[in-house]
């Protein structure tokens, strides 16, 4: 069954170029969910679309940690970027896997991580990440979203003195 909710990809037209976006999900994380969803081989799912589907740049974000991803991404050439929506952290430097720039999720959200692409024979190289801050001197505030951060702050500064208090009360 085809769920409505998940769609193959999205192709965006920014200028004159075609940006793919796709992403793809590490099966081992459906097991631990009680969702009846069945996904086909991430790396057959990235072949057929990026040989299907045309585009100039690829973009592909893997729900999945470095190693799995970077075992995907050995089989599969032609990606521009990865982002890793399961890996923890900021990337300090450039990774690069097959040819394709890594970025992570960014230590949940608190950085915003970009790259920029310079046409290079007909292909794009990616230059770094550059990881920002989110904070309001950098990027202008979004009164929504500053609410969910504040928000997130003080549910993370609860857990943490949760977790403290169990720690002295053994």
């Amino acid at each position: 069954r085809v769920s409505p909710f998940l769609a193959p990809y999205l192709r965006l037209n920014k200028g004159m170029k075609q940006v793919l976006i796709t992403s793809v999900i590490d099966p081992q994380i459906l097991k631990s969910t009680h969702e009846k969803i069945v996904f086909t081989n991430p790396v057959t799912a990235l072949k057929k679309i990026k040989e299907t589907i045309s585009h100039d740049i690829f973009i592909v974000v893997c729900h999945t940690d470095t190693a799995r991803a970077e075992k995907w991404l050995t089989q599969v050439s032609g990606i521009d970027l990865v982002i890793l929506g399961r890996q923890p952290g900021v990337s300090e430097k450039k990774l690069d896997i097959n040819g394709a720039m890594v970025a992570f999720n960014n230590n949940r959200g608190q950085f915003v991580s970009h790259v920029d692409l310079v046409p290079n024979d007909g292909r794009y190289a990616v230059s770094g990440p550059l990881n920002t801050k989110l904070q309001s001197r950098t990027i202008p505030e979004n009164r929504s979203i500053a609410k969910l951060l504040v928000l997130r702050t003080e549910f993370f500064q609860r857990s943490e003195e949760r977790r403290v208090g169990k720690e002295c009360r053994s």
